[in-house]
């Protein structure tokens, strides 16, 4: 990027401020001004050319991106025939000023007659690839009636515009498993998730090879997009393994169900959550010790769970399914130990605290996923997911199911008892007990050592997480034409949904309102982490 003395920069501030109580802007007939305008690739190393603008009689500046990028935040170069060149109110410098051309910008060219004249920069983006399409066809079109029976039958894969790998089409058999119903509260909606396993492991979609696949329907989120936000927000916060999740359109026995987000199954495997999972045989010493995957879930469902013995967190053994006994009550009391720590009068103690049972770092950072969501189900109550290694600590190890947050949920407050609120202002996961119990960030958040770790962590990534309002415009403008297709399928935009904050009959307008929230929502939090050093979160 140019750089600029700051001599010339106080000079220019100045004439600038000079000019800015002469009389308000107004279109005048074109003539001087704006004399060219580009986005050089020399100040802009995302583009892969320059782009060079057109300027029209009636002061509109456009041209048009060679490919689809994933920020349009861009240092232009033009040159002027006026005094100077602002955009709300703040000079702007040819080869210096960022702006964010994603978006309409209205420069005011300040002319030598001391008129100012308008000028409206619009950038065209490519013609959006169409979303790779999934066809599922079962066996004599025989229907997926419930989450535990597989129906047999062949996916076909196309990505005709090769927007996630170049395979145009992939035709995989399943005949030995097949597809069933997975998802819980989302399993009773009309649209309805699927889990794909197929005879081998395939890569799809680029991604690392396994047999089973998730397809998200998202039928209660209107944008089609919060899990994929906050898998982008689980990727910046740099969680152990972040699930791989991408926008599609699915057909059933050659119905058109809809958008959909086709996802890796969260599964223990190599390249998913990659455990070394206790034997039958590993029931003494340090073998005892590991590797254990679990879930939380208050519905405990599965075949082994228990509530911790002080918190009574819902806890559910997800790898190994049946544990032995022996490694049964290890767990057991290893959770037991780590709440005692955990309550006790020591509990700040690095070496007699929490933090001898408890991954401080891992649990930080689901802290700040689930807090900036503000996640329903984040207070550890449902869809978190724990790991126990051999001689580790307890860790958050990924993120999962984020169709209620960032806005979406319409009983936060109801559910806290008036503790939180459905807004984006105001804590939750630190304040806010489950049914059976009390969640641990309750607790750790009064440590100003955990203060400290999500403080840490939140100041190096909040430049990434300022970008993710872009990144919801980029997923926004990937899926439009699939969206459309979707609410015709599924005519919703106009009803009320449980367990929506907002119905607003309009797509662009669900999105809208999912990135208010979110923006708000990162001001308020990071006012309230940045208390000074050595405090707790107020």
């Amino acid at each position: 990027m140019k750089r600029i003395t700051l001599f010339a920069l106080t000079a220019l501030s100045l004439l600038f401020a000079s000019s800015c109580s002469e009389k308000e802007p107004e279109f005048i007939e074109p003539g001087g001004g704006i004399v060219s305008f580009s986005l050089l690739k020399a100040d802009n190393p995302t583009l892969l050319e320059d782009v060079i603008c057109t300027i029209g009689e009636d002061g509109t500046i456009s041209g048009m991106f060679p490919e689809l990028l994933d920020d349009y935040r861009m240092v232009p170069t033009f040159e002027l025939d006026c005094e100077y060149l602002s955009v709300d109110g703040k000079l702007q410098l040819s080869g210096y000023s960022i702006q964010n051309f994603a978006n309409r910008l209205k420069y005011e060219a300040k002319m030598k007659d001391g008129t100012v004249k308008i000028y409206t920069v619009q950038m065209s983006f490519p013609i959006k690839p169409d979303l790779p399409v999934i066809k599922i066809k079962t066996v004599n079109g025989e229907q997926i009636k419930d989450k535990k029976n597989y129906v047999k039958g062949t996916v076909t894969i196309t990505d005709p515009d090769g927007l996630y790998w170049d395979t145009p089409e992939l035709v995989l058999e399943m005949t030995e498993d097949g597809i069933r119903g997975r998802g819980n509260t989302t399993w009773d909606m009309p649209k309805k998730p699927y889990k794909l396993k197929f005879d081998s492991k395939v890569s799809i979609f680029n991604l690392p090879e396994d047999k089973e696949w998730v397809l998200l329907a998202n039928y209660a989120d209107k944008t089609l997009l919060r899990n994929v936000v906050a898998m982008k927000l689980s990727e910046i916060v740099g969680m152990k393994w972040t699930p791989a999740m991408l926008p599609v359109e699915v057909y059933l026995n050659n119905d058109y169900i809809g958008c959909y987000t086709f996802s890796e199954h969260k599964k223990v495997s190599k390249n998913r959550v990659n455990l070394d999972i206790v034997t039958d045989t590993d029931n003494t010493g340090d073998l005892l010790t590991g590797d254990y995957y679990f879930e939380i879930e208050s519905r405990q469902d599965e075949t082994t769970c228990f509530l911790s013995a002080i918190n009574h967190i819902p806890m559910m053994f997800s790898d190994p399914e049946e544990p032995t006994s022996e490694q049964f009550d290890y767990i057991y009391n290893y959770f037991r130990d780590a709440e005692l720590a955990l309550n006790g009068s020591d509990f700040k103690d690095p070496e007699k605290g929490w933090q001898k049972y408890i991954d401080a770092e891992s649990f930080a950072k689901a802290f700040i996923v689930n807090e900036l969501t503000k996640n329903i189900d984040g207070n550890m109550r449902k869809s978190s997911f724990m790991t126990k290694e051999r001689g580790k600590k307890l860790e958050m190890y990924h993120l999962w199911d984020y169709d209620l947050t960032i806005g979406n949920c319409d009983y936060m407050d109801s559910m806290s008892g008036g503790i939180a609120t459905n807004g984006p202002e105001g804590w939750f996961i630190k304040t806010t007990s489950m049914d059976q119990g009390t969640n641990w960030y309750i607790r750790m958040s009064q440590d100003p050592a955990f203060c400290a770790k999500v403080k840490e962590i939140w100041n190096r990534v909040y430049p990434q997480l300022q970008d993710v309002a872009n990144f919801i415009d980029r997923q926004a403008r990937l899926i439009d034409d699939a969206q459309e297709r979707n609410f015709q399928r599924w005519d919703i935009l106009n009803t009320y949904v449980w367990p929506n904050m907002v119905v607003t009959g309009k797509y662009s307008s669900e999105v809208a309102y999912m990135k208010e929230f979110y923006v708000k929502r990162l001001e308020w939090l990071n006012n309230a982490f940045n208390v000074k050093e050595g405090e707790i979160f107020k």
